[in-house]
């Protein structure tokens, strides 16, 4: 999912200092992460819950991006490191987009498919409103 309006955030971090640009770009994560919730908890609820392990999987973590100024969430199935791993879950990505077994194919459940149908417009209109607040709140000193 993308915001528009990326140029605009990167104009206004050069025009700030330093100082104010680390209090933007953590008021930006934070706005992000608050406007992605409902998305999140939906996934969540959405997973199967035999063991409970894929539920517990679905992550919403801070993406690092490359160019300055910009700020991003993603929301995904963590595989874990190792198929026994109880952080995350190997099989999630067959759960969510679908897989074949025994010769025959199992259709996705799409838990964050949906979720993002569901709440992507709501979470990116909440968030053009939350980080206009907070740049203001920002250059304000405030």
């Amino acid at each position: 999912m993308d915001i528009a309006g990326g140029d605009e955030i990167a104009d206004m971090l050069d025009r700030l200092g330093k100082a104010e640009q680390r209090e933007f770009k953590k008021a930006a994560k934070r706005s992000t992460r608050e406007g992605l919730k409902p998305m999140h908890q939906a996934a969540r609820a959405a997973a199967p819950r035999v063991s409970g392990r894929l539920r517990k999987a679905i992550k919403l973590r801070t993406w690092r991006r490359p160019k300055p100024g910009e700020v991003g969430m993603k929301l995904f199935i963590d595989p874990g490191k190792s198929r026994d791993d109880p952080a995350g879950a190997y099989y999630g990505e067959m759960i969510e987009c679908g897989h074949v077994a025994s010769g025959t194919y199992v259709p996705g459940r799409y838990m964050i498919r949906n979720a993002e149908a569901r709440f992507g417009v709501a979470a990116q209109d909440n968030l053009a409103k939350d980080l206009a607040r907070e740049a203001d709140r920002v250059i304000k000193g405030k």
